[in-house]
């Protein structure tokens, strides 16, 4: 029988699988924007990695952990500095998979109960709502729905480019 947190491994893979897929031959035009008040696929992808802060692999991790029991989520940052807008896509990419790689071990070393029943007090900033969550809510708002919609948003500007 499948467990949730085996789901959710499989599900780390899908998404590394399709994040390296939708990245493939993007390298040139990591930066490019349909208009300034959307995102790049660099804006994007630090979005990701840094969505809690210190990316999902951590906040799971302490909550499962117990040593995290509270924290903020400020969405809709792309968290760019100058430093960041000079990686090349590799180097970005590395940094997207340390986080699906945390993740991944974060889950293996759990249970379902524990996903169920570790929970943290997490304040969204956009929202401006303080709420109980679970680590698997963690898991599902927070990575899967946040990572896949992003996901889409990476696919469509690789159409809107015509990438191959």
């Amino acid at each position: 029988m499948t467990t949730q947190r085996d789901a959710y491994l499989e599900e780390v893979g899908h998404i590394r699988s399709e994040l390296s897929r939708t990245l493939d031959g993007m390298d040139y035009c990591l930066d490019w924007k349909p208009s300034d008040e959307e995102w790049s696929a660099r804006e994007v992808l630090y979005h990701l990695v840094d969505t809690p802060e210190g990316g999902i692999h951590t906040a799971v991790q302490g909550i499962l952990e117990g040593s995290i029991g509270e924290l903020t989520i400020a969405s809709n940052l792309t968290n760019i500095n100058e430093e960041r807008r000079a990686k090349e896509l590799g180097e970005v990419l590395d940094k997207a998979n340390t986080v699906l790689d945390g993740l991944g071990q974060a889950l293996s070393a759990t249970a379902d109960a524990s996903l169920a029943e570790k929970r943290a007090s997490v304040y969204s900033v956009a929202r401006g709502v303080t709420e109980e969550r679970t680590a698997q809510m963690m898991v599902e708002r927070v990575f899967i729905n946040h990572w896949r919609e992003h996901l889409s948003q990476l696919t469509e500007l690789r159409e809107m480019l015509g990438v191959g």
